[in-house]
């Protein structure tokens, strides 16, 4: 495409094995029938500034399943809690943004086992969750550093393709802040990684499905979410544009 960012080629290639709920599976589908897409027009004299904001978990990577939930159970086992979450049990456990959150209403849902069963203070119980997800993280970054989880499918193109057009990128996850960056680091060239910014973890007070972190992204990267075309699903990814235009080919999936 003349003059501007066109990824009609290079669409994420869905190989989830879409085990995480129907929602999940119809986004998937409509992936595959559909490709991403940021154009850069001119309005004005003035050529739009465009960023290009993905989640982490999913579409840079397939960690949940093989990843997240590998190293979460771990953890559990290292702790001698006697937990193991399946894929369909972490599947619905997504629908809450954050490992921390995410461990605090499972061991509330079963408090009656430990660890909650003998802690009653609710400082005890987030410090217990706190050095929980440190090891987790720990855990989860040694899978990354192996290369045990790659890029999915056309990931790199569409990232090398939106950064020699002249667009921002930005990583925008609920997941702990130097795993993020650590994925980045490692499974992407250092040229490009070093011009990607990383919004993840505890940054935002509110977290996925509240779009919070990415109108911290928005802000940071000079994008008025106002004016600007994008979709709120953290399974896919996100576009901004700015100026705005009603044209499908500036959003992702809804």
């Amino acid at each position: 495409m003349q003059g501007g960012l066109s990824l009609q080629t290079c669409h994420i290639q869905c190989v989830r094995p879409c085990a995480f709920g129907r929602r999940v599976q119809q986004n998937c589908m409509r992936l595959h029938k559909r490709p991403v897409r940021a154009s850069s027009a001119k309005a004005n004299g003035k050529a739009d500034v465009f960023t290009l904001l993905l989640d982490c978990d999913g579409v840079l990577v397939d960690t949940e399943a093989q990843g997240h939930r590998v190293s979460f159970n771990e953890a559990f086992k290292q702790k001698g809690l006697d937990f193991e979450w399946s894929v369909d049990a972490y599947g619905n456990l997504l629908a809450i943004g954050g490992g921390k959150e995410r461990m605090s209403h499972y061991f509330t849902a079963h408090s009656h086992l430990e660890p909650f069963s003998s802690m009653q203070s609710m400082e005890d119980r987030q410090a217990y969750v706190k050095d929980m997800h440190l090891l987790k993280t720990e855990l989860f970054m040694k899978l990354i550093e192996k290369g045990q989880l790659p890029l999915r499918p056309g990931v790199q193109r569409i990232i090398d393709e939106a950064i020699e057009a002249g667009a921002k990128v930005g990583v925008c996850s609920t997941s702990n802040e130097k795993a993020v960056q650590k994925i980045v680091d490692v499974m992407l060239d250092p040229k490009v990684a070093s011009q990607i910014r990383v919004f993840a973890g505890d940054i935002v007070a509110r977290k996925k499905p509240d779009p919070a972190i990415y109108h911290l992204a928005a802000q940071e990267l000079g994008v008025d979410p106002s004016r600007s075309s994008f979709t709120d699903d953290p399974l896919l990814c996100f576009v901004f544009q700015q100026p705005p235009i009603s044209h499908p080919d500036t959003m992702c999936l809804q």
